[in-house]
């Protein structure tokens, strides 16, 4: 099974039990969280998505995008 990094974003008003729903629903398809965020700015996860269901999330969370490195040029 070929899985993608993935970064899923949710509202600040999201409560954690919602998000803990996305966690459970990721690691019952074969994914792996990398990450989870919950500060007041940030809340969500990174993980490791199953490329065939990586498109069942887009529409679940607010933003969904893949996780990549960012780098700053000086």
């Amino acid at each position: 099974m070929t899985t993608k990094p993935f970064v899923l974003m949710f509202k600040a008003s999201a409560p954690a039990s919602e998000i803990d729903n996305y966690v459970a629903e990721v690691t019952k398809r074969g994914g792996t969280i990398r990450q989870r965020f919950n500060a007041d700015f940030l809340r969500g996860f990174s993980a490791q998505i199953p490329s065939e269901y990586a498109d069942s999330f887009t529409n679940k969370s607010e933003v969904m995008e893949p996780d990549h490195e960012v780098r700053v040029n000086n």
